[in-house]
């Protein structure tokens, strides 16, 4: 079963993520846990999946802003990424903010951008903006 988490780079629970995400994200260094906010997915109390938050952005006022959402290539077709976008627009309700979504690499045009419109067609109230 899959849950996911909200945590915060002052949290101290955080610190797993040094260690646990560095053979996930082959490009996740320790310098890019500042001042991010993450949700992560997690099975057997592993991290299958992630995403990269900003609590603001530059392009749009009070809007959450993506940096990144990856799935471990083992759990992909698994609903990871599903659960992760529900719960980043769960968070954004709650915090009152809207969503800025980055560009998408190939795979995520392919797999991400649907279940991000999809999710976004179903949550009306959350403003939802994707960067060309």
């Amino acid at each position: 079963m899959i849950t996911t988490r909200i945590l915060k780079t002052h949290d101290e629970q955080l610190e797993f993520l040094s260690k646990d995400l560095k053979p996930f994200i082959p490009f996740f260094t320790v310098c890019m846990m500042g001042f991010r906010t993450y949700i992560v997915a997690l099975e057997d109390n592993a991290v299958v999946g992630l995403v990269s938050l900003t609590e603001e952005t530059l392009w749009h006022e009070n809007c959450l802003g993506v940096g990144f959402v990856s799935t471990h290539v083992n759990h992909r077709n698994k609903g990871v990424s599903t659960a992760l976008v529900t719960a980043l627009f769960e968070y954004a309700q709650e915090s009152g903010k809207g969503i800025s979504n980055t560009k998408y690499e190939p795979d995520g045009l392919k797999y991400l951008k649907p279940v991000m419109t999809r999710t976004a067609a179903a949550n009306p109230d959350v403003k939802f903006i994707e960067r060309s």
